[in-house]
């Protein structure tokens, strides 16, 4: 039993650490467990990858990512797959385009935390954001939040209505805590116990 334990909590540490970082390509494949098999789906409108993706109410939102090879590009496209008619929608698109952001839903309201962005007008150098927005699905609009202080770009979780998530750019990876609430961004604990957050979730 101890030796499952261990299984499973690395299993969840994979996981939360590597969450968010999808890749899509078209067409889109939805899987049939019962079946054992695979059927393809409408695709999106937009292949990208390193986009984020949450599931809200039964819906797919498809976010950001690059559309070009070695990530020479970025989008902020918004795409809503509803599963029961196999249909996507194109909803506003997210303000910065950028990839590899942290994504979360919360009350109705997806955020999207950080990320890679490119900035052409210093030669077109791949830059790490602290950009924090935040996407109204009942009004289909954005806003935008106080930047985080560090870089995020990982998987995150929502634990006791806050979000937890782990940084990276750091000289180790450090554990933190944003209240969507308050937009508020706790620092970074340099030594978090990864396991006890993972069970909580």
């Amino acid at each position: 039993m101890l030796g499952m334990n261990k299984i499973v909590s690395f299993t969840l540490i994979f996981f939360f650490i590597s969450g968010t970082f999808a890749t899509a390509f078209n067409p889109v494949s939805a899987s049939g467990l019962v079946e054992n098999s695979w059927n393809t789906k409408t695709p999106m409108s937009q292949a990208r990858a390193a986009l984020g993706v949450v599931a809200v109410e039964g819906k797919i939102y498809a976010i950001g990512g690059s559309p070009g090879h070695g990530f020479s590009s970025f989008v902020g496209t918004n795409e809503c797959y509803d599963p029961k008619t196999d249909t996507w929608v194109t909803l506003k698109s997210m303000p910065t385009p950028r990839a590899g952001f942290a994504i979360v839903a919360y009350q109705d309201k997806i955020h999207c935390i950080g990320g890679s962005t490119f900035s052409i007008d210093k030669g077109g150098i791949l830059k790490l954001s602290t950009v924090v927005e935040v996407y109204d699905i009942a009004t289909d609009s954005w806003s935008a939040k106080p930047p985080v202080s560090f870089i995020i770009n990982s998987g995150v979780h929502i634990a006791d209505e806050k979000i937890f998530g782990i940084t990276t750019g750091l000289s180790t990876n450090s554990l933190f805590l944003y209240n969507p609430i308050t937009d508020e961004c706790v620092k970074p604990m340099l030594t978090p116990n990864y396991l006890l957050v993972l069970q909580v979730l």
